[in-house]
Protein backbone atom coordinates (compact mmCIF):
# COMPACT_ATOMS: atom_id res chain seq x y z
CA UNK A 1 0.00 0.00 0.00
CA UNK A 2 2.95 2.21 0.45
CA UNK A 3 4.85 1.31 -2.64
CA UNK A 4 1.61 2.16 -4.26
CA UNK A 5 0.74 5.78 -2.94
CA UNK A 6 4.33 6.02 -3.62
CA UNK A 7 4.29 5.06 -7.27
CA UNK A 8 0.67 7.14 -7.29
CA UNK A 9 2.19 10.00 -6.36
CA UNK A 10 5.58 9.97 -8.98
CA UNK A 11 2.89 9.14 -11.63
CA UNK A 12 0.94 12.09 -10.93
CA UNK A 13 3.86 14.28 -10.81
CA UNK A 14 5.72 12.59 -13.94
CA UNK A 15 2.84 13.50 -16.59
CA UNK A 16 2.98 17.47 -15.97
CA UNK A 17 6.92 17.24 -15.84
CA UNK A 18 6.63 14.90 -19.02
CA UNK A 19 3.99 17.80 -20.70
CA UNK A 20 6.31 20.72 -19.30
CA UNK A 21 9.68 18.89 -20.64
CA UNK A 22 7.89 18.64 -24.26
CA UNK A 23 7.08 22.66 -23.72
CA UNK A 24 10.24 22.94 -23.22
CA UNK A 25 11.87 20.84 -26.45
CA UNK A 26 9.46 22.44 -28.57
CA UNK A 27 10.40 26.02 -27.14
CA UNK A 28 14.32 25.16 -27.56
CA UNK A 29 13.97 24.09 -31.02
CA UNK A 30 11.87 27.07 -32.10
CA UNK A 31 14.42 29.26 -30.86
CA UNK A 32 16.85 28.05 -32.27
CA UNK A 33 15.27 28.06 -35.66
CA UNK A 34 14.56 31.50 -35.42
CA UNK A 35 18.51 31.82 -34.46
CA UNK A 36 19.87 30.24 -37.44
CA UNK A 37 17.15 31.85 -39.56
CA UNK A 38 18.18 35.52 -38.09
CA UNK A 39 21.99 34.34 -38.71
CA UNK A 40 21.44 33.29 -42.01
CA UNK A 41 19.39 36.64 -43.17
CA UNK A 42 22.12 38.58 -41.25
CA UNK A 43 24.64 37.24 -43.10
CA UNK A 44 23.58 37.61 -46.61
CA UNK A 45 22.83 41.26 -45.58
CA UNK A 46 26.42 41.65 -44.69
CA UNK A 47 27.11 39.94 -47.67
CA UNK A 48 25.41 42.55 -49.72
CA UNK A 49 26.61 45.30 -47.62
CA UNK A 50 23.51 46.05 -45.42
CA UNK A 51 23.43 45.53 -41.96
CA UNK A 52 20.58 43.80 -39.60
CA UNK A 53 20.22 46.55 -37.35
CA UNK A 54 19.11 49.05 -40.07
CA UNK A 55 16.18 46.79 -41.06
CA UNK A 56 15.54 44.66 -37.74
CA UNK A 57 12.43 46.33 -37.21
CA UNK A 58 11.10 46.05 -40.87
CA UNK A 59 11.95 42.67 -40.28
CA UNK A 60 10.16 41.78 -37.24
CA UNK A 61 6.85 43.90 -38.51
CA UNK A 62 7.08 41.17 -41.58
CA UNK A 63 6.88 38.18 -39.79
CA UNK A 64 4.14 39.59 -37.46
CA UNK A 65 2.27 40.46 -40.55
CA UNK A 66 3.38 37.17 -42.26
CA UNK A 67 2.16 35.18 -39.45
CA UNK A 68 -1.81 35.90 -40.33
CA UNK A 69 -1.07 33.47 -43.38
CA UNK A 70 0.59 30.81 -40.59
CA UNK A 71 4.33 31.29 -41.52
CA UNK A 72 6.77 31.68 -38.64
CA UNK A 73 9.51 34.80 -38.04
CA UNK A 74 12.35 31.67 -39.41
CA UNK A 75 10.16 30.93 -42.50
CA UNK A 76 9.53 34.44 -43.44
CA UNK A 77 13.51 35.31 -42.23
CA UNK A 78 14.56 32.19 -45.13
CA UNK A 79 12.76 33.73 -47.47
CA UNK A 80 13.64 37.20 -47.22
CA UNK A 81 17.44 35.88 -47.63
CA UNK A 82 16.59 34.48 -50.26
CA UNK A 83 15.18 37.08 -52.15
CA UNK A 84 18.04 39.52 -50.86
CA UNK A 85 20.39 37.06 -52.35
CA UNK A 86 18.93 37.28 -55.62
CA UNK A 87 18.49 41.10 -56.11
CA UNK A 88 20.79 42.49 -53.14
CA UNK A 89 18.34 44.53 -51.78
CA UNK A 90 16.31 44.35 -48.40
CA UNK A 91 13.83 46.88 -49.41
CA UNK A 92 13.06 44.90 -52.18
CA UNK A 93 12.68 41.57 -50.45
CA UNK A 94 10.67 43.37 -48.11
CA UNK A 95 8.38 44.33 -50.38
CA UNK A 96 8.02 41.44 -52.15
CA UNK A 97 6.95 38.82 -48.95
CA UNK A 98 3.21 39.97 -50.16
CA UNK A 99 3.22 38.44 -53.37
CA UNK A 100 5.35 35.68 -52.25
CA UNK A 101 2.68 35.01 -50.17
CA UNK A 102 0.10 35.12 -52.40
CA UNK A 103 1.79 32.61 -54.87
CA UNK A 104 2.12 30.31 -51.66
CA UNK A 105 -1.90 30.87 -51.09
CA UNK A 106 -2.58 30.75 -54.74
CA UNK A 107 -0.41 27.54 -55.60
CA UNK A 108 -1.67 26.09 -51.66
CA UNK A 109 2.41 25.41 -51.34
CA UNK A 110 4.56 26.33 -48.38
CA UNK A 111 6.33 30.13 -47.92
CA UNK A 112 9.44 28.22 -49.09
CA UNK A 113 8.67 26.94 -52.34
CA UNK A 114 7.14 29.84 -53.32
CA UNK A 115 9.80 31.94 -52.66
CA UNK A 116 11.80 29.35 -54.78
CA UNK A 117 9.44 30.16 -57.75
CA UNK A 118 9.54 34.18 -57.40
CA UNK A 119 13.77 33.99 -56.94
CA UNK A 120 14.00 31.63 -59.55
CA UNK A 121 11.80 33.75 -61.85
CA UNK A 122 13.93 37.29 -60.62
CA UNK A 123 16.87 34.73 -62.33
CA UNK A 124 15.24 34.63 -65.75
CA UNK A 125 13.33 31.16 -65.19
CA UNK A 126 10.03 32.41 -65.38
CA UNK A 127 8.74 29.04 -64.99
CA UNK A 128 6.77 29.63 -62.42
CA UNK A 129 5.77 33.01 -63.10
CA UNK A 130 4.18 31.26 -66.61
CA UNK A 131 2.55 28.35 -64.69
CA UNK A 132 0.63 31.31 -62.77
CA UNK A 133 -0.48 33.06 -66.45
CA UNK A 134 2.29 35.59 -65.84
CA UNK A 135 4.67 36.28 -69.10
CA UNK A 136 7.66 38.00 -68.59
CA UNK A 137 8.44 40.76 -71.15
CA UNK A 138 11.16 40.22 -73.22
CA UNK A 139 14.30 42.80 -72.86
CA UNK A 140 13.06 44.25 -69.70
CA UNK A 141 15.27 44.74 -66.84
CA UNK A 142 14.41 42.47 -63.54
CA UNK A 143 13.13 44.75 -62.00
CA UNK A 144 10.74 45.87 -64.20
CA UNK A 145 9.45 42.36 -65.32
CA UNK A 146 8.79 41.60 -61.81
CA UNK A 147 6.86 44.79 -61.48
CA UNK A 148 5.39 44.04 -64.22
CA UNK A 149 4.55 40.28 -63.21
CA UNK A 150 3.35 41.48 -59.73
CA UNK A 151 0.84 44.31 -61.37
CA UNK A 152 -0.47 41.38 -63.64
CA UNK A 153 -1.07 38.69 -61.17
CA UNK A 154 -3.01 41.21 -59.13
CA UNK A 155 -4.93 42.21 -61.71
CA UNK A 156 -6.31 38.82 -62.84
CA UNK A 157 -6.82 37.57 -59.00
CA UNK A 158 -9.13 40.84 -58.68
CA UNK A 159 -10.15 40.46 -62.00
CA UNK A 160 -11.49 36.90 -61.31
CA UNK A 161 -13.26 37.64 -58.13
CA UNK A 162 -10.62 36.85 -55.45
CA UNK A 163 -8.26 34.61 -54.52
CA UNK A 164 -10.05 31.30 -54.15
CA UNK A 165 -11.71 31.89 -57.60
CA UNK A 166 -8.41 33.18 -59.44
CA UNK A 167 -7.44 28.90 -58.40
CA UNK A 168 -10.16 28.00 -59.00
CA UNK A 169 -9.81 28.99 -62.71
CA UNK A 170 -6.34 27.85 -63.00
CA UNK A 171 -7.12 24.57 -61.40
CA UNK A 172 -4.67 25.10 -58.66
Amino acid sequence: SFGSNVMSKIASIGLPVAIAAGIVAVAVDFGDKLEASQMGLSQVLKTVGLSWSAYSGQIAATGQKMSNYGDTQAQVDTSLAAVVRVTGSMKDALASESTIADIAATKHIDLASATQIFTQSLAGAGKGLKQLGVVQASGATEAKAMATAQTTLSDQVSQAGGMAKFAAQHNI
